[in-house]
């Protein structure tokens, strides 16, 4: 296996040995497939609510801005959660053991 200076393999080397989880690729697709779904969903479901509410109450556009704005708070929620926790939803394929 490849070594760096330190003499500790370098992360080409253990990449090369690991062998992949079947489904594990599958598994992943999924997940981010669901998080692009939960994204999209939380903006659209707040703008059609304010435009349906607008409808109703006579209010047409602020309920619809409001519902966009609400949406895109959500949507930005959605994805500093994704960052800050990254690939740490019960895997252990990016753990480091010492």
């Amino acid at each position: 296996m490849p070594h760096d200076e330190s003499g500790e393999e370098d992360e080409r080397g253990r990449e090369m040995g690991k062998k992949r989880q079947p489904g594990s690729t599958l598994r992943r697709a999924d997940r981010y497939a669901s998080i692009g779904f939960q994204i999209a969903l939380s903006l659209v479901v707040y703008i059609v609510a304010g435009n349906w509410l607008d409808k109703r109450l006579g209010t047409d556009p602020w309920l619809t801005l409001v519902g966009a704005l609400l949406g895109f708070v959500t949507m930005m929620f959605l994805i500093i959660r994704l960052a800050k926790h990254g690939d740490d939803h019960g895997d252990d394929h990016g753990a480091k053991t010492g």
